[in-house]
C-alpha cells in the first residue's frame, strides 16, 4: 500500500511539473499588448487595436474589465507601482501629431498628461521614487526622457550615432538610478546595442548581431539581456559583455519578452517557427515549452504561483497562463517588472 501511495504522489508531482498552459480571449481586436501581474496575482494588460485605440484591461475573477483610454493613439507600455497603480505611456498617431501621453489610474480614475514630448514607440520604467523614465524614437534616432519635480528632462545618448531599427527600445532603471536602453542598430547590419546612463555620461556597448532585444534587472540589479541572434536563435546573457547562452537553437525565433522573478529564475516568451513558446532557466539549463500553436507580440509577467503571457493571434488578444511555483516579480526597486515584445 505504501508503494502504491508513493507512486500516486510521484505521479501527481510529475503532472504538476508539466502544468499545461491555459488560454482565454481578452479582446476581439488587438495588435500589441503590455502585461503586468501585481503581488495579489491580478493581471493587468494595456493594448492597442488596428483602429488606433488604446485600452486597459484587468482580470477580475474570471472576467476581464475593459476600459478605453484614448483614440488615435498606439504602442502602449504598462508599468505598475509598488501599490499596484497602473501607468501607461502611448503615442499619438498621424502626421504632425506624435506627442507622448502618460496615463495613471488612482482609485479607478485616470489622469492623462500630455508630456509635450515629440516621439513614438515609447517604453516606460519607474525608478525607486516612482518617477517615470521613457525610451522612445524620433525617426530614426533613439531618445530618452525622465520626469523630476513635475518637469520633463529630455536628452539621451549621442543621438547622431544611433539609427534605431527596433521601433521600441526596452528600458530599465536600477535601484542606484542607472538607466539602461536596449536597441537595434540597422547599420551596417542589424545588431543589438546597449546604452547606459551612469548619472554623468552615456556609455554605448555592442551586445551581439541580432534583433528583438528584451531587458530585465534581477534582485541583485544585474542586467539580463535576451535577443534573437544573427542565426535566428534565442540567446540570453548577463550584461552586455557576458557569455551568451543559446536558449533555443532548434527553431527560428522572432520577438521576445523576458522577466526575472524574485528567485532569479528567468522566464522568456517568444515567437518561433513552431508557435508561441516559453523558456525557463533551471539548474540543468533551459526548459522549453509551447504556449500556443501560433501567436505574436508576446508580453510576459509572473505573479505568486503563476506565469502569464498576453499575445496577439490573427488580430485577437489572448491571455495564457500556467500554474507554477514562482514568486512575484517584485524588485528591490519597489515596482513590478513588466515586459513587452518589440513589433517587427
Amino acid at each position: 500500500m505504501r508503494s502504491t501511495c508513493c507512486m500516486i504522489v510521484l505521479l501527481l508531482l510529475s503532472v504538476a511539473a508539466r502544468a499545461d498552459w491555459e488560454s482565454e480571449l481578452i479582446a476581439p481586436s488587438s495588435h500589441r499588448s503590455s502585461l503586468a501581474v501585481d503581488d495579489a496575482g491580478t493581471v493587468h494588460v494595456a493594448y492597442d487595436t488596428p483602429t488606433n485605440e488604446v485600452w486597459y484591461s484587468v482580470r477580475s475573477g474570471s472576467q476581464w474589465d475593459l476600459e478605453k483610454l484614448a483614440n488615435d493613439v498606439s504602442w502602449p507600455a504598462l508599468r505598475l507601482t509598488a501599490a499596484s497603480v497602473p501607468w501607461v505611456v502611448y503615442g499619438q498617431t498621424g502626421p504632425g501629431a506624435e506627442n507622448l501621453f502618460l496615463a495613471r489610474s488612482d482609485n479607478g480614475e485616470w489622469t492623462v498628461e500630455d508630456t509635450g514630448i515629440f516621439g513614438h514607440d515609447a517604453s516606460l520604467a519607474l525608478d525607486s521614487d516612482e518617477n517615470p523614465h521613457l525610451g522612445y524614437n524620433v525617426d530614426p534616432i533613439l531618445w530618452y526622457a525622465h520626469k523630476e519635480s513635475s518637469a520633463w528632462q529630455e536628452g539621451g545618448p549621442d543621438a547622431a550615432s544611433y539609427l534605431a531599427f527596433q521601433e521600441r527600445t526596452p528600458i530599465e532603471v536600477s535601484s542606484s538610478g542607472t538607466v539602461y536602453l536596449g536597441f537595434v542598430n540597422q547599420l551596417p547590419q542589424r545588431n543589438v546595442r546597449l546604452a547606459t546612463w551612469t548619472g554623468e555620461v552615456w556609455i554605448e556597448q555592442p551586445v551581439a548581431d541580432g534583433e528583438n532585444v528584451s531587458l530585465d534587472l534581477d534582485e541583485n540589479q544585474r542586467l539580463h539581456i535576451c535577443l534573437t541572434d544573427d542565426q535566428a536563435q534565442l540567446e540570453h546573457r548577463i550584461t552586455a559583455t557576458g557569455t551568451p547562452a543559446i536558449v533555443d537553437g532548434d527553431r527560428i525565433v522572432g520577438e521576445t519578452s523576458m522577466v526575472v522573478d524574485a528567485l532569479g529564475v528567468i522566464h522568456i516568451a517568444y515567437e518561433s517557427s513552431e508557435g508561441l513558446r516559453y523558456a525557463r532557466s533551471t539548474a540543468d539549463g533551459w526548459a522549453l515549452e509551447r504556449i500556443a500553436a501560433s501567436g505574436a507580440n508576446p508580453s510576459i509577467g509572473v505573479g505568486p504561483g503563476s506565469v502569464h503571457v498576453s499575445y496577439e493571434d490573427q488580430g485577437i488578444l489572448w491571455h495564457a497562463w500556467q500554474a507554477r511555483a514562482v514568486p512575484s516579480a517584485r524588485s528591490s526597486v519597489g515596482r513590478v517588472k513588466v515586459r513587452f515584445g518589440a513589433h517587427r
